[in-house]
């Protein structure tokens, strides 16, 4: 999965020169949370996002005067490879704290990925949105337990994503998540612990005393 896959194209834009007060417009005329900042050759010189704009409110209250774009944009945001996979744009929204990546190749603005465009691939990546159940089995022999599973589950067409992962709070050993369509996927885990899989279950709150 890659960012040019699921990245918005051809993203609205503002030039530097314009005022605040057409950026707040188009934020509000497309119901959108940030504008890359572009030049006349479409290369990429800032971002400005609705947190600027609101500080820049508070400026022309104070001041009397609007602002232009350019005074009150992020200059050299973190950017992105539209050919960069989605966790390496995963990994900068979360050391960043930000909540778009603009896409460029060179200097040239190419796309916008948004955390709402992250959030919907790793949907259709994990089949979230298809509903169902969630198995987790430990995994503890690695190769030898996932080719267990698969084994087990080589009949088995209600499995919609299998995933490993090294997320685990209670252990160390890494885990295997099965998303299934089924709402109620008891056969499918009596299978698995006939084979030896050994599955995790969620640990109950402690009750309130």
């Amino acid at each position: 999965m890659f960012v040019q896959n699921h990245m918005t194209t051809r993203p609205r834009t503002v030039g530097p020169e314009e005022l605040v007060s057409s950026a707040r417009h188009l934020l509000e005329q497309y119901g959108i949370h940030q504008l890359p900042v572009v030049n006349q050759q479409n290369h990429l010189l800032g971002l400005v996002t609705e947190r600027e704009l609101w500080l820049a409110d508070h400026y022309d209250h104070q001041a009397g005067a609007e602002l232009r774009v350019e005074e009150i944009m992020q200059p050299e945001p973190p950017r992105i490879r539209p050919d960069a996979p989605l966790e390496e744009a995963a990994a900068l929204f979360t050391q960043q704290g930000i909540d778009a990546l603009p896409v460029t190749l060179g200097a040239e603005l190419v796309g916008l990925l948004t955390l709402r465009n992250l959030l919907r691939a790793f949907n259709t990546l994990l089949g979230w949105e298809q509903g169902g159940s969630r198995i987790e089995v430990a995994i503890p022999l690695g190769a030898a337990d996932i080719a267990n599973v698969m084994e087990t589950l080589s009949e088995e067409d209600e499995i919609v994503s299998v995933v490993a992962a090294q997320l685990r709070q209670d252990g160390a050993e890494p885990v295997l998540y099965l998303r299934t369509r089924s709402l109620h996927p008891w056969k499918i885990e009596k299978r698995l612990r006939e084979r030896g899989a050994i599955l995790l279950m969620p640990e109950r709150p402690k009750p309130l005393e």
